[in-house]
């Protein structure tokens, strides 16, 4: 039996053993209940079966993050064997002043970066003419906060419902 199933029979013979103990039908009211008894052992079952693939993909998920986490370390480490390599090589053509080089299947050269050129702001910020200057603006949630749970209210804001989750232990 599915989970959904076993969900719905027992909201299902919790409406029938109402019923039976409404009408004082005793027979009926039994059978619900060794029913119940058994959707729960069922429910529990599925229940810890589910669990434990939830585990099992919690574990995967970790592992794989570590592993993530391995590979990009290792990534940046090559990439910073590769910079070095350019900036030594770099350094050894300017020192020999050449910008173009044939060395064999490739050709190397130095030359001019392009895009937007290089900008250095030589003060605080905040010392800029306005023009110079952009504005972010957020909220100041710690500020809302106090400001309900000491009761006020506002139209603008209000606190959302807590949601819930599942907890496995």
């Amino acid at each position: 039996m599915k989970l959904y199933e076993i969900t719905e029979t027992i909201a299902d013979m919790v409406e029938m053993l109402a019923e039976a103990q409404q009408n004082k039908d005793d027979d009926t009211a039994q059978a619900c209940i060794d029913t119940l008894d058994s959707l729960e052992y069922d429910l529990s079952e599925k229940l810890e079966r589910m669990s434990k693939s939830v585990r099992k993909y919690e574990s995967d998920v970790k592992a794989l993050k570590e592993e993530a986490k391995h590979l990009s370390d290792r990534a940046k480490t090559i990439e910073r064997q590769a910079t070095v390599l350019k900036d030594y090589m770099k350094q050894a053509m300017e020192k020999a002043g050449k910008t173009k080089v044939d060395a064999g299947i490739f050709k190397v050269s130095i030359q001019q970066n392009g895009g937007v050129r290089p900008l250095q702001i030589n003060c605080d910020p905040s010392e800029l003419p306005a023009e110079y200057q952009t504005l972010t603006v957020t909220a100041n949630n710690e500020a809302i906060r106090k400001f309900l749970d000491e009761g006020g209210e506002s139209d603008l804001f209000e606190y959302k419902e807590r949601g819930t989750s599942l907890r496995i232990r």
